[in-house]
């Protein structure tokens, strides 16, 4: 991951998105637009180097409970965009498996599937569709020497599908874009692995820790869900941007010359 992870202290998962390739040639532009999970932790050290970047736009994901539990920190030049997928946190990024009750210790199945609906619902539910929507909106106002930064509790679910698509619009292939995906299970591997331990010290069978791994991680058919329910659905990604989020040509073509070069 040379130069994609940034050296944040004071939070996991802060990633650039600049770099990757497109498929006419061009290249997605560094330090524009970066990927996280919460802001809430980042200490004065972490905000400098926020600013430094030019941080302009800070657009928050996740549900009200969430945001009001762990309120963001950021620079002072930056903005903030409440800016909610769901009202409530479907990914359970903030709570694990809690809320499953003595299901998830005999089916190990049933995280994988919640997290399958999740994605498919963050594509058809109008507040995953609006807030798609006003994350390019919010892109397209930046100039061009400034950054923006979109995150949720993990920045894994919300994040990777709102990744997925600025990528997938900026014309970056699909591999690419499911590599980029993929990296959550790296970043937050040793955060996963440590609570895998502290619940299998509990007792929980270990069902339960599929279920667990399976909500706590990524996985590629979680990813697949929700652009096959873009071209079942919607009639594919270009139609989607336009009909459905309201987007306009010109706002596509100026979304992919503000972010590649």
């Amino acid at each position: 991951m040379p130069n994609r992870l940034l050296p944040i202290t004071n939070g996991y998962n802060f990633r650039d998105l600049g770099g990757y390739q497109t498929t006419n040639g061009k290249i997605v532009s560094w330090h524009r637009l970066l990927r996280s999970g919460k802001l809430a932790d980042l200490d004065q050290n972490d905000l400098k180097l926020l600013h430094s970047l030019n941080l302009k736009a800070d657009i928050d994901l996740r549900s009200p409970a969430e945001v009001k539990n762990e309120p963001d920190r950021y620079p002072d030049q930056t903005k903030y965009w409440f800016n909610p997928v769901f009202d409530t946190d479907k990914t359970r990024s903030s709570k694990g498996l809690a809320g499953y009750g003595p299901k998830a210790d005999y089916d190990p199945n049933v995280g994988y599937q919640h997290m399958k609906n999740v994605y498919h619902e963050m594509i058809t539910f109008p507040s995953g569709q609006a807030a798609f929507k006003k994350l390019f909106e919010v892109a397209l106002s930046l100039n061009d020497d400034q950054s923006l930064i979109f995150h949720c509790t993990a920045g894994k679910d919300r994040t990777g599908v709102s990744a997925a698509l600025l990528l997938a619009t900026l014309g970056v292939p699909k591999k690419t874009i499911q590599t980029d995906y993929l990296l959550s299970n790296q970043t937050t591997k040793a955060i996963i692995d440590k609570t895998v331990q502290r619940i299998k010290a509990e007792g929980r069978t270990d069902f339960f820790l599929q279920n667990f791994r399976d909500v706590a991680g990524v996985n590629i058919d979680y990813l697949n869900e929700a652009f096959n329910t873009i071209d079942n659905q919607f009639g594919g990604l270009e139609e989607f941007l336009t009909t459905t989020l309201g987007l306009s040509k010109t706002d596509l073509h100026d979304f992919r010359v503000k972010f590649t070069q």
